[in-house]
């Protein structure tokens, strides 16, 4: 079955289907005077309003464990507060995002919320290496290896190096010139200072591991290797 979004059209119900309609995961209240989905000729076409609303319901409460203890404002239970928001913002092509502008952020809701394009989205992607991030340990070379993603998601070697600092330094520099980048085509003041903030952040917890892999240079980083060997962005 196919879907598509781009030719929706709000066909009108009677209020007792509308009063006959199931929450969401017990919580969410579907108001919308029409139907949010429809099909015809084996093609399934759904409410771009909906859809987001529903996939932001079913990411909270379907008990998914990255999603543990993230909730959504009780004023966005009710469909139809949150397509009057979501009217307001730029997001054709564009995915809800609730951790740019607050870090670690754990609520959905208008002050804390936003659309960006997805490779924004997944810009700061998270690592439990020991290893400094978009940085690799080559045991062959016992050199330190620079991966870092594009503006576009495509992973790209930036190249070899002898120390663990030299390797970070060049990650950080690349990495930043891809923030800077993204953030000249964004409109809206928060967002960007929500990807600078998320930036800093980043840099400093690679110089705090360089300084700890200094610290304890015996150690061999050959447990990590290619641990960290990409970017995830």
């Amino acid at each position: 079955m196919k879907f598509k979004e781009n030719k929706f059209k709000e066909n009108k119900l009677s209020q007792i289907k509308i009063d006959n309609r199931k929450l969401i995961w017990n919580k969410g209240v579907n108001d919308a005077p029409y139907k949010v989905s429809y099909t015809k000729d084996k093609i399934t076409t759904v409410c771009p309003y909906y859809r987001v609303w529903y996939q932001m319901f079913n990411r909270c409460y379907s008990g998914k464990k990255t999603y543990r203890n993230v909730t959504i404002c009780k004023k966005w239970w009710k469909f139809s507060i949150f397509k009057k928001w979501m009217e307001t913002q730029d997001w054709k092509n564009k995915d809800l995002d609730k951790d740019i502008i607050a870090e670690n952020n754990l609520e959905y809701n208008e002050f804390n919320c936003c659309f960006v394009n997805p490779y924004v989205n997944y810009l700061f992607s998270t690592s439990k290496s020991k290893l400094p991030k978009g940085v690799s340990y080559k045991k062959d070379t016992k050199r330190f290896v620079v991966h870092c993603s594009d503006n576009k998601g495509s992973s790209k070697n930036i190249g070899t190096y002898d120390t663990i600092k030299q390797a970070s330094d060049v990650y950080i520099s690349y990495k930043r010139n891809i923030v800077d980048e993204i953030c000249s085509e964004i409109c809206e003041s928060r967002i960007i200072l929500g990807l600078q903030n998320k930036m800093n952040m980043l840099e400093k917890d690679n110089n705090a591991k360089v300084l700890k892999f200094s610290t304890f240079a015996t150690e061999s980083p050959e447990a990590d290797a290619d641990a960290a060997g990409t970017d995830g962005f």
